[in-house]
């Protein structure tokens, strides 16, 4: 929210405002809130990250203003993001030439928008068009770097080029964006493998198995495990 440029005392404020209905009308709350409860825990610990900030983040106006921004640019991307709907329907029917076609057109108009691009990206790598697919992918990568699927697929498209250091750095941020994800321990065990890190890529295969026992992906990492002497 500071980042965003919001003074930050809005939210403890929504919070409490919500503690006290969760307190009138607990069951419509708690539905809300299902997999991060509001507890008096976060509401404290809310209160002093706020109380820690610079003075002048304080003073900041309680505003609307950045938020009917975003709405703003959201409004205006609209129709970047229809495209979107319709070429990853033209894709499920085998139309990839003009899937792509579309996510360029929305990429053009929204260069910037890492999340457009890492899909035209992933089309790009569907259709084999490698070397376009990384440089999209890479670009995508570091205009959203808290996307996971942007990550996955800069990893994934890195490393069909044999770029197997640079294809670690999303696929690093991948894993920490979300733990644990057999498919990307897949990919990082065949970046360090391909870089000439073979324990480690060792480590990344046997953790795969643990993961998803009985899997395709499971099949994949024993398979290279073999190879690798380690089974």
């Amino acid at each position: 929210m500071v980042d965003a440029g919001y003074n930050p005392r809005g939210m403890v404020d929504v919070m409490e405002v919500l503690a006290a209905e969760s307190r009138r009308r607990p069951s419509i709350v708690e539905r809300m809130f299902a997999s991060h409860p509001l507890t008096e825990n976060r509401i404290a610990t809310a209160k002093a990250a706020v109380a820690a900030l610079p003075a002048e983040v304080l003073a900041r106006p309680m505003t609307t203003r950045p938020h009917l921004r975003r709405i703003e640019q959201l409004r205006r991307s609209r129709p970047a993001y229809d495209r979107l709907a319709e070429a990853q329907q033209l894709a499920g029917e085998g139309r990839v030439e003009r899937s792509m076609a579309l996510l360029r057109q929305s990429v053009d108009e929204w260069p910037e928008d890492g999340v457009l691009r890492g899909f035209l990206a992933a089309a790009e790598l569907e259709g084999r068009r490698l070397r376009a697919a990384a440089s999209d992918a890479d670009r995508a990568a570091r205009d959203a770097p808290s996307v996971f699927f942007v990550q996955v697929v800069a990893g994934r498209s890195l490393l069909e080029m044999k770029r197997y250091g640079e294809a670690l750095r999303p696929l690093d941020r991948a894993e920490a964006l979300l733990s644990d994800v057999a498919e990307v321990r897949l990919l990082r065990a065949r970046a360090l493998e391909g870089s000439g890190r073979r324990q480690e890529a060792i480590d990344e295969y046997r953790r795969v198995t643990q993961l998803a026992p009985g899997t395709e992906l499971a099949d994949q990492a024993q398979g290279r495990l073999r190879i690798l002497g380690a089974l």
